[in-house]
Parts: structure tokens; sequence; C-alpha cells
């Protein structure tokens, strides 16, 4: 935790019994006075002044601004995947700054995974959170579950902005190379994100990427599991074009 972060809009107080409070004091072991990053999801981060109270819990009192953590410029759609992986994915994509996160069911995935608890209980926003503490972020990427590939992709194409590229990784019948597929194409604003399940694409999800004006490109010669594909992904993306700094 890099940073603290509380649900939108709720006052900069922790309760006796949240475990963030635990984590202040017995691993950072922060005392009255001592200064940490701290605010609300989708509000600017604050560095604020901690104030233990006698009722066990803590007040944060903003002191000034902290710098604002980048975001960057994608529309991450992936298949529902095992729950721990889901978790993996929901923090990285949070910790690295995706604009938007999409779960859809793969033709070829385990409808299974969609019924998971992770989403019906909303862990997944504690997913994102917590990746977004790790990158001293107060934002995290509005969140969407889709039911089918062709609905995620509808709506990664409506909550990007127009002219983004669109990007599939497939290690079957890529086309041309990740990095490659961006330097040929002049630090783009934008990219959209697709990513199939763990046993990959159906020959009928490539015909529908390929309508819908998807490039499939290739992230390396070895199976990756999906979270892995993911995270180097981003990683690309960042290391290609400038980040923007959020509001």
């Amino acid at each position: 935790m890099n940073c603290l972060l509380l649900p939108k809009n709720s006052p900069l107080i922790l309760a006796s019994d949240n475990p963030k409070l635990e984590h202040v004091k017995n691993v950072l072991k922060l005392k009255d006075g001592d200064e940490i990053f701290a605010g609300t999801v989708g509000s600017p981060l604050q560095i604020c002044k901690l104030k233990h109270l006698p009722d066990g819990g803590a007040e944060l009192f903003p002191l000034r601004p902290a710098p604002a953590a980048p975001t960057i410029h994608i529309t991450l759609a992936v298949s529902y995947a095992r729950p721990q992986i889901a978790r993996r994915i929901l923090f990285e994509a949070a910790c690295f700054g995706v604009e938007n996160l999409i779960f859809y069911p793969a033709t070829k995935g385990e409808a299974d995974y969609a019924k998971s608890s992770l989403y019906s209980s909303g862990e997944w926003q504690k997913r994102m959170i917590e990746g977004a503490e790790q990158a001293c972020a107060s934002s995290i990427p509005k969140f969407w579950q889709c039911e089918s590939l062709k609905d995620a992709v509808d709506m990664a194409v409506d909550v990007s902005p127009a002219g983004s590229l669109r990007a599939a990784p497939d290690l079957y019948e890529a086309t041309s190379c990740y990095a490659d597929f961006f330097n040929a194409r002049n630090a783009p604003q934008h990219c959209i994100l697709i990513f199939g399940s763990e046993r990959g694409f159906a020959d009928s999800d490539r015909r529908l990427l390929r309508e819908k004006s998807f490039e499939l490109v290739s992230l390396g010669a070895r199976v990756l599991r999906t979270d892995t594909a993911i995270m180097a992904a981003l990683a690309i993306f960042s290391a290609l074009k400038p980040c923007k700094k959020t509001k």
C-alpha cells in the first residue's frame, strides 16, 4: 500500500476495525502527526496528517495536494478467467492505470467463471482499489460485464474515443508483432485491447474481430497465462508513448 484509498465520497476516517488502519499502525508504523498519501476513489490524492482517535480509529487531515498518478489510454476487454487469475487482472489493470475494463464470457472459456462471488459480492472493486493503492493513485478503471465477445467489442468501441487502435493478442494467427503494430502507427492516443480465454480465440471470435477492424498481434512465441500476457501488453504500451496526467 503506497497510499490509502477510501470509498468514493466517504469521510477521511478509519474505524477501529478497518483493516487499513491495522496496516497503517502495524506495517507502516505511523503515529500521530505523521503524513500519508490518502484520498477517496475518483478524487485527487492529498498528503494528509494522521490523527489517532480515542475510540481506536483515526482521522486524516489534508495538508496539500499529492502528485497525480498517470493513466494509460487503454480500454481492456478480457474473457472471464479463473477467479485467482481474474483478481490479478483487476489489480494490475488498476495499477497500470487502464481507463476501461470489460469482462465477457469467451466462446472457449468456462461459463462458471462468470458466476464467481468475485463479481456478485463486489470484491472486484476491492481488488481494483488495492491496485490503485499500489500505484499511489486514486483512479480505478470503469468496469463493465458483458454477455458475449460481440457485446464486449461494441461496449469497448462505445466507451473509447473515435479512431482508437484495435488489437487482439493471438498466439496462433497473429499478422504482426505487438510492438511493431504501435511503432508503425504514430503514437496512438488510445487503444482497445481484446484478450481471449485461457484456450485462446475460437475461429468465430477471430472472424468477428477482423470484421470489427481488430488486428491480431503477437506477444511472442510462448504460451502465456492470461494475466501475464495482459501485464506484458500493458507494460509495452506504457513504454511506447507518453502517459497523461490525471486531473
